[in-house]
């Protein structure tokens, strides 16, 4: 019976033999495995995304040096942090062994007080830094060039970074 919830049977069979031929090295169509069948290790960079939500914080200080937070993006290749909140001037504390890219945010003209609105932060592992270029800015949003060698795909990949602005 299908009614919305219930998984077909075949498709749920299909999945499971995808998946087991896949973890045996048997699935070529992917381009995941080495010519001894056996599973490559996974691509040398994945993006993570998080609203901050302000990087400063009136009760908490700076987030990034908050433990809790460090632990949070441990071992993370890339990650993008949307609503910053930070100007072009405000120092970010980029934590140790990242680079950053900033598209600071902007005052709304319609707002005469209060913080700013939006900001985007970067910050990707030093070693990935000779892979990565910042292609193209703009008020809420920017491009990054992911050199091939990096290992996601056999051309290079371009990441978006933005963010949806209400005005």
């Amino acid at each position: 019976m299908y009614d919305g919830l219930h998984l077909h049977k075949d498709s749920v069979r299909i999945f499971a033999n995808t998946l087991k031929d896949a973890a045996l090295g048997r699935n070529t169509a992917m381009g995941f495995t080495t010519p001894a069948g056996f599973l490559r290790p996974p691509p040398q960079c994945m993006p993570r995304c998080w609203n901050i939500q302000g990087l400063y914080s009136s009760i908490f200080g700076l987030k990034n040096g908050d433990p809790v937070f460090l632990k949070n993006i441990e071992g993370v290749d890339v990650l993008i942090l949307t609503e910053t909140w930070c100007r072009e001037d405000t120092p970010t504390h980029c934590p140790s062994g990242y680079c950053e890219v900033i598209v600071p945010s902007l005052k709304l003209s319609t707002v005469q007080r209060g913080r700013d609105s939006g900001g985007i932060l970067v910050w990707y592992r030093g070693d990935l830094a000779s892979h990565f270029s910042a292609e193209k800015f703009g008020k809420s949003h920017c491009w990054l060039k992911m050199n091939k060698e990096i290992g996601i795909s056999e051309t290079d990949t371009y990441l978006c970074c933005c963010l949806h602005s209400s005005n």
